[in-house]
């Protein structure tokens, strides 16, 4: 194994799915006793001082993600050749078109091509800055994944499109799922009573909905929410819904239901760093994606043994068995689909949850550790 490794990415630490995966293969290599560059816009204060780690960061001017991913692209690059003229035997590991540089690994988490949205929400300068940015991302990522020795999916579905739309790259694509962290475990029933006082606004079931609220609506809550009010106009219908997450279209999100016959039936909690919590809390998650690479906030409502509502336009719903597939929801965009299958959860509830509790030991064994060093043997037998 290589002593010096250079990851580059976004983010290395515990808040979103990309980001805690790179901190998870991080924290590989210096238990291996790596030296490892990070070069990056955010990380977790464990790198900070860290004798095997030293931290590059990339500002975002003026918080402006469009204007942060140009400065990486030139800094990044900037920092990689640095290192590299001091470092002789050294690995370079990109996630995506962040940066680009000849003879690296690609660890692609989010295909830019794969997602052009049909619609935008929002006023005509947020629908020119997607669509500007977008094209940005597509010309950056084709260019780092033409360049890249090896390509790393996180999904076979991720990995399908990256062979569908970058054909020349489809004999150096290979897939590797992510992994998990053991603690997140079903909870006590000590730890699940608290985790319910902690959330629940009423005696009703608690439905749990973990996403972004972004201009092109690729999480699908309105779907969801189309379909809620159908549920809720039903008496029978014995859930509440609690939405983690934020973004550009939260405050719409929270005027629109306000103003709803069922604004009580719907709680928003806005960011939290305690997802944790609320998945001990929740009875179901519900994820009707219109395009998601993977998908780490089912598979970690799985491991906390949380039924999962999931769209086909997932990575994560692959990893489904045959017998769970009645939970899939095809037809992101059609919210009687997604009543269907929300009303087939609810008639055979405590099956479910006896189901999704068998499949979280299946992926509470496959850990980040295990992930990272099949990344990292990956790698060096495509060295040799």
């Amino acid at each position: 194994m290589k002593k010096n490794w250079i990851l580059v990415s976004a983010g290395f630490h515990d808040y979103g799915g990309q980001s805690k995966a790179n901190a998870a293969l991080a924290d590989y290599l210096v238990d291996q006793d790596c030296f490892v560059h990070l070069i990056g816009h955010d990380f977790d204060d464990k790198y900070i001082n860290h004798q095997n780690v030293a931290i590059y960061q990339i500002a975002r001017p003026f918080s402006i993600d469009m204007l942060g991913s140009l400065l990486f692209r030139i800094q990044g690059y900037q920092y990689i050749r640095s290192i590299v003229k001091s470092q002789l035997d050294v690995e370079i590991v990109i996630n995506g078109g962040v940066c680009s540089c000849s003879n690296s690994v690609n660890w692609v988490h989010y295909v830019h091509r794969a997602w052009i949205p049909r619609y935008l929400f929002g006023n005509i300068l947020t629908s020119i800055k997607y669509r500007v940015a977008s094209k940005l991302f597509q010309m950056f990522e084709k260019i780092s994944l033409i360049n890249s020795k090896i390509i790393i999916s996180n999904s076979f579905y991720t990995a399908n499109h990256i062979k569908q739309i970058y054909p020349a790259t489809k004999n150096r694509v290979h897939n590797v799922y992510l992994g998990a962290d053991p603690t997140w475990c079903p909870p006590s029933e000590s730890e699940r009573i608290q985790a319910i006082c902690q959330f629940q606004k009423s005696k009703r079931l608690i439905c749990s909905f973990v996403g972004g609220f972004g201009a092109d609506e690729r999480k699908g809550f309105n779907t969801l929410w189309e379909a809620w009010k159908i549920l809720c106009a039903n008496s029978d219908w014995d859930c509440d819904l609690y939405v983690a997450g934020s973004g550009r279209r939260e405050a719409y999100w929270r005027s629109v239901i306000s103003k709803s016959e069922y604004h009580d039936r719907v709680h928003f909690l806005g960011f939290i760093n305690h997802v944790k919590d609320l998945l001990a809390a929740s009875d179901l998650l519900i994820s009707p994606v219109r395009y998601e690479p993977y998908g780490l906030n089912v598979q970690e409502a799985i491991c906390r043994g949380v039924p999962c509502v999931v769209s086909s336009a997932s990575g994560i719903s692959e990893q489904y068995p045959t017998e769970y597939t009645d939970l899939i929801l095809d037809d992101p965009d059609n919210p009687d689909q997604l009543v269907s299958i929300l009303l087939k959860w609810r008639s055979r509830k405590n099956f479910w949850k006896d189901k999704f509790l068998n499949l979280s030991r299946t992926f509470l064994q496959r850990t980040w550790k295990i992930m990272a060093k099949e990344i990292v043997d990956l790698i060096e037998a495509n060295n040799h």
